[in-house]
């Protein structure tokens, strides 16, 4: 996932892939009501919620994952995936 943002002029300026690591290098990381747009922030959720991994017995209702198994991507209408979807739409 990336994220591309304005570098502070006595790093090098330019724009450069956000990393968490290297925040104080960032032009106006200091606002983080301003520093990320509403996309960005979407995003970064959508990307958390589809990388949800399975551990070993977990399960929602009938519906058994594999360890490892993608959880936010399951096929199967389920709670979860209602719940994935809705938020998506909401925020």
């Amino acid at each position: 996932m990336a994220i591309r943002k304005p570098v502070k002029p006595e790093y090098g300026g330019g724009n450069k892939e956000f990393v968490y690591e290297d925040q104080e290098y960032f032009i106006g990381v200091d606002d983080a009501s301003v520093f990320l747009t509403s996309e960005e922030r979407q995003s970064i959720v959508r990307h958390m919620l589809f990388n949800l991994r399975a551990h070993q017995g977990d399960q929602l209702d009938k519906l058994k994952f594999l360890e490892g198994q993608a959880v936010g991507k399951s096929e199967e209408v389920t709670p979860w995936n209602t719940l994935v979807y809705v938020s998506m739409k909401t925020i």
